[in-house]
């Protein structure tokens, strides 16, 4: 078995690496192996887009200093031969370097390996963070040969740290709850789900229903648009055929801002507000997304459920939910069954937090449940009673990508039985989304309380393969695994 800890520590190191947007090639194995000096190599397009700048800050949180960058020109960046010609002129040839091949193109990699194979200083090494196979992979000259090592990647950093290295921050206010760190559970949540209930989940949708039937019957242009939340370009060209119809002076122009300038001055409103009360009605995604218990026959109605012997007792959970919204209802269930799940263990979840608001200089959002890893990778969990509005999680997924580099993910959680799919109570915009998700092959995961694998259902022919909540350490890949790292030499070349 290879040395676990085959770093040469008894002198002081620095890691020269090449800055990139995927900077935490650079810092994660920095911040882990407890490197006092870091020295990036920056090339024309990295100086542009002010990455060195955004990493700086993250390790120097972490007391890890960093000296001026090295800067490759266009010409020199594109060829490795000359990489490694200009770099040892730049380094001095006794410190011992360690090199990161984390960043950077093809070309860049390459010209640090050579670099690192003529200098042949025996204190010098090669390193790279290989999130796959959760390791850092390590090179050292030894006896005239490259010998490799790996040990297991075992980040640990705070959340704001690692934000800071894409240009992200904590929004203030928006810190959340720490529902998780260290081994521990934090601000232990536990909420009892009523949704395990098929009468409960019955009675959840007739307060939907009830909510549709009793919205109003006229709307003010003000209230169209705050309904629509700004999704009207599926709507504005069949309004705009039924207005060219009715009235040939309206020019055919598919522009909300224009159609609203018309609606006012042809005096048509009442046939646009009655064209999307239509709308309103009829399509799911416009229908009420969210209810507060609150309705007083609420106890009354749910005591009526008929519970198992062992759960007679928990009607008294029941006035704790009177207040919540539906939705963070829901989101509380997600954040106690997380918390469960952490508790066990076998995970390499560092961190978990719930409502936590990030934001950057163009971009904010709030996620549900965020976790951070020892790979250095974040993990977005959303619960869902409804279906996603496409604008909203195409928006959240973006600054994710933004926020958490290319090895974040996001997931969608909706509450969903199979067996109710034939019952009407069933949400129709959640089985049309799950199979939306089957055909462009999207994350998702379910929440109920009936299984932990993942199975194969069919919704009008199409086959949907479900994951399940319960299971989301194995689906996400975040199960912790017992590494060998061998160890390997070859000769030098």
């Amino acid at each position: 078995m290879a040395n676990l800890n085959p770093l040469n520590t008894s002198f002081p190191k620095t890691m020269i690496g090449v800055a990139t947007a995927q900077n935490t090639v650079n810092t994660v194995p920095a911040i882990q192996l407890g490197i006092p000096n870091f020295q990036f190599i920056e090339t024309e397009g990295a100086k542009k887009k002010g990455w060195v700048a955004l990493a700086e800050k993250a390790l120097s949180n972490k007391k890890i200093m960093v000296k001026p960058s090295i800067f490759l020109n266009t010409e020199i960046e594109s060829d490795p031969f000359q990489i490694c010609t200009y770099l040892p002129t730049k380094v001095d040839s006794n410190h011992p370097i360690l090199w990161n091949i984390g960043g950077g193109q093809k070309n860049h990699i390459l010209g640090l390996w050579e670099t690192f194979k003529l200098r042949k200083n025996y204190n010098d090494q090669v390193c790279y963070s290989n999130i796959q196979s959760r390791v850092i992979e390590l090179w050292s000259w030894e006896d005239d040969k490259i010998k490799h090592y790996q040990i297991p990647l075992d980040y640990e950093d705070e959340l704001s740290n690692y934000l800071t290295v894409y240009g992200f921050e904590i929004k203030e206010g928006g810190e959340g709850n720490l529902l998780y760190e260290n081994g521990k559970i934090k601000n232990k949540q536990e909420t009892f789900d009523w949704f395990q209930f098929q009468e409960f989940r019955y009675f959840v949708a007739s307060i939907f229903e009830k909510k549709a039937q009793s919205m109003p019957q006229t709307f003010t242009l003000e209230e169209v648009k705050k309904k629509l939340n700004g999704n009207v370009d599926d709507l504005s060209e069949e309004l705009f055929q039924i207005l060219l119809k009715n009235n040939p002076q309206i020019k055919a122009e598919n522009d909300i801002v224009h159609l609203q300038k018309n609606v006012l001055k042809f005096n048509i409103l009442n046939l646009v507000l009655s064209f999307i009360k239509k709308k309103l009605l009829v399509n799911e995604r416009f229908l009420p997304k969210e209810f507060t218990f609150s309705d007083p026959a609420l106890i009354e109605n749910l005591e009526k459920i008929e519970l198992p012997r062992t759960l007679k007792k928990t009607t008294e959970n029941l006035g704790k939910i009177l207040g919540m919204s539906s939705g963070f209802y829901f989101e509380n269930i997600l954040i106690s069954q997380i918390q469960k799940i952490l508790e066990k263990g076998n995970h390499i979840i560092t961190k978990a937090y719930a409502n936590v608001k990030i934001k950057s200089r163009e971009n904010e959002a709030e996620f549900d449940i965020l976790l951070l890893t020892s790979l250095g990778t974040l993990h977005v969990l959303d619960g869902k009673l409804d279906a996603f509005d496409k604008k909203d999680e195409n928006s959240r997924k973006h600054v994710l990508s933004q926020a958490g580099g290319a090895f974040s993910s996001f997931q969608p959680v909706f509450l969903f039985y199979p067996e109710d799919m034939t019952k009407d109570h069933i949400s129709q915009s959640i089985l049309q989304k799950l199979k939306d998700y089957a055909v462009s092959k999207s994350n998702f995961m379910i929440f109920n309380t009936t299984g932990n694998a993942t199975e194969r259902i069919t919704i009008d022919e199409i086959e949907v393969e479900v994951k399940h909540f319960n299971n989301l350490l194995q689906h996400l890949g975040l199960k912790k695994t017992n590494l060998i790292c061998p160890e390997k030499s070859f000769s030098h070349s």
